[in-house]
């Protein structure tokens, strides 16, 4: 397709693997936009061609938007312009994703459902957690629940580790109590991590906890996508 923008994603569950293109020149909210139309999209195919308008990239002449179910569940996307025609992807992809179908089908059980932290009792361990590249822009989550994402993400959004910018001392940790939840974030090198506890976890479990998974994250070489 002439494209340097593409990946395989999982629908309900975000990219297993992607272009570096995809990566480093696509916004998080341009990337966001494009998973969120395929997930969001009932009136699936095996092969789809959609016009998209990209905020920052292409605001006024759209991309077209390939999407190709290679089995039930992981999709091939590629950002790509007029040519080619779709008869011509279609036999394309049959020719170059025939051998890794097996993989691809593989793809769905590489997302764990959750995390859990040595050295803590079950009680005590995270609901979820992300860890944000913020030099590469690229996240990794240990959840797929739309709740809990959506709770990570209201947090993110309420943090700001650049206040204070040029003062003697910068915040690089924080944590926010409520009635059913807690969460706690930290900032370390170029990596943000934010997590949701359960509400009875001391603050002195869930930053050592905190600090703990992160270090395990950036070591282990199956997370090596964030880094």
């Amino acid at each position: 397709m002439d494209s340097t923008y593409g990946c395989v994603a999982l629908r309900q569950r975000g990219v297993v693997a992607a272009t570096k293109n995809w990566w480093a020149l696509l916004r998080p909210e341009e990337t966001s936009l494009i998973l969120g139309l395929v997930s969001l999209n009932n009136e699936w195919a095996a092969l789809k061609d959609t016009p998209v308008f990209l905020p920052a990239k292409s605001p006024s002449v759209p991309f077209r938007l390939i999407a190709a179910e290679l089995v039930v569940g992981v999709v091939v996307l590629a950002l790509c312009g007029p040519a080619p025609a779709l008869p011509e992807i279609e036999t394309a992809l049959a020719k170059h994703w025939r051998s890794a179908y097996n993989l691809a089908a593989s793809a769905r059980s590489i997302y764990a459902k959750g995390f859990y932290f040595p050295g803590l009792e079950e009680t005590s361990t995270a609901a979820a957690f992300a860890v944000f590249n913020a030099e590469k822009r690229r996240v990794l989550t240990s959840t797929a629940s739309r709740p809990l994402l959506d709770v990570l993400s209201a947090f993110y959004r309420s943090v700001d580790f650049d206040l204070g910018a040029g003062a003697e001392h910068q915040m690089s940790e924080t944590f926010a109590n409520f009635d059913k939840l807690k969460c706690f974030a930290l900032r370390h090198q170029q990596f943000e991590f934010y997590a949701i506890f359960p509400p009875k976890i001391s603050t002195f479990s869930m930053r050592n906890s905190a600090h703990r998974t992160l270090q395990i994250v950036l070591k282990e070489k199956h997370f090596a996508i964030i880094k």
